[in-house]
């Protein structure tokens, strides 16, 4: 029976690897295996301090005797030793991957939805054209006859009810309330909207459009507009919506206001200036924008003294005749098909302009190291935009800046916006 053992010796040095054979012991009785070192002494060369064996066996009297060599000079001599050959290679640095290389990674980014809060005009004259807080004018969503009453109040609520269960809607914060009478003494904001902000649920399974049908069917129109109520109370809730804890969903939030006439109150300032100058500066301190659906009964001028720079981009849709260009939207008697394409307008303008910053993988993107490349829907090629602080430094049509985890196009970068713009991010290389 033969017996052997084998220790492996490695070394690295400057990055050459060499491993030397094994010595070893052991052939009973005095024979020879040749398999085990030959019949006298297998030579061997190192490399790199890796040496051979050569193993020589006798018995006198039946005894094992042996010396294994250790390979550290080349040569070794012992008893029964397996010889293995040298196995030595170089390394190359050159041919490893450059951990260091990369390559820009493009990542898109989605439009995010939006946080509407609705202020409707619940005046007397909504029930035109029946004349002034006239019963004939009232109606309930998805009534039989709804769309033969034709009055601007049944118009509205079932143009609203149908916009909201659109599937567009879906994923759509919607807070409601509205407006009418001579507004409380002092025009103070209402401390909470009538239906708390909600999330559209495919299938409504949240509740929240029930529960603005619900809202819109209790009441009828009557008494004055006080808009500066209905202005007010858009600021502070939504001011509060942005600022509140339980926001988790960092998208844009806008104030939508409908009505259909010129502001007409006791306890409230119905000077169209001042009102349009609250808006433009809640506009400009948080961002948070101001649209105008205007109904017959408000005229064109009173609508854009309202409306201009509260946050509407210009446009040339929805204006009434004889403006080429305007910063409000009129859907004339509230006729739904053209109140739904509005709304909808509304909610695309603003998706339009906000977009989530995407994650890489290894958390969000800092736009510190990546570009955000614009491509307009009008087929000119993709530009880099420019990154500002925050709105007030917008001045070009080709920047956008930070709020949260939101990149938002800038004003005059947003009219550039189109069905089929994009947003994208470029990752680029360290140092790049």
């Amino acid at each position: 029976m033969k017996n052997f053992a084998m220790v492996w010796s490695c070394s690295l040095v400057a990055l050459v690897v060499a491993c030397g054979g094994a010595a070893g012991v052991g052939s009973d009785s005095g024979e020879t295996d040749a398999s085990l070192g030959g019949s006298g002494a297998k030579a061997g060369s190192g490399s790199s301090g890796a040496g051979a064996s050569a193993n020589t066996g006798s018995s006198a009297n039946g005894a094992n005797s042996g010396t294994g060599g250790d390979g550290g000079g080349g040569a070794a001599s012992g008893t029964g030793g397996r010889s293995f050959p040298d196995d030595s290679f170089d390394y190359d640095p050159s041919l490893d991957a450059d951990p260091t290389s990369c390559v820009t990674e493009s990542i898109g980014t989605e439009r995010l939805p939006v946080d509407m809060f609705i202020m409707l005009d619940r005046s007397g004259s909504m029930t035109q054209p029946y004349g002034n807080n006239d019963s004939d004018g009232y109606c309930d969503v998805d009534d039989v006859d709804w769309q033969d009453n034709g009055s601007r109040w049944c118009n509205a609520i079932n143009a609203l009810a149908d916009f909201l269960g659109a599937t567009s809607s879906v994923g759509l914060g919607v807070a409601y309330s509205e407006f009418r009478g001579n507004g409380p003494s002092g025009c103070n904001a209402a401390s909470s909207m009538s239906v708390p902000f909600g999330v559209i649920e495919e299938g409504d399974a949240s509740g929240i459009i029930a529960d603005v049908v619900d809202e819109m069917n209790d009441d009828n129109p009557d008494g004055g507009t006080p808009t500066e109520f209905a202005i007010k109370t858009l600021m502070e809730r939504t001011l509060d919506w942005r600022d509140s804890p339980s926001n988790t969903r960092d998208v844009p939030i806008v104030a939508l206001l409908i009505t259909d006439g010129s502001p007409s109150s006791d306890n409230c300032n119905d000077d169209r200036d001042a009102l349009n100058a609250m808006m433009i500066e809640h506009f400009t301190d948080t961002g948070i924008p101001f649209y105008l659906i205007g109904m017959d009964g408000v005229s064109a001028a009173n609508l854009d003294q309202l409306a201009t720079g509260a946050g509407a981009s210009p446009h040339t849709d929805f204006c009434i005749d004889g403006d080429a260009e305007c910063s409000y939207y009129s859907v004339g008697n509230g006729d739904p098909n053209t109140f739904i394409a509005a709304l909808a307008e509304i909610q695309e303008a603003v998706m339009g302009c906000s977009f989530g910053i995407p994650s890489n993988g290894s958390g969000l993107v800092d736009l510190e190291t990546a570009d955000v490349v614009f491509v307009e829907s009008n087929g000119s090629p993709a530009e880099t935009l420019a990154q500002v602080g925050n709105l007030a430094a917008c001045n070009s049509s080709s920047q956008y800046y930070v709020d949260g985890e939101t990149i938002q196009l800038c004003p005059d970068t947003c009219d550039r916006v189109g069905g089929d713009s994009s947003v994208t991010i470029d990752i680029k290389c360290a140092g790049n």
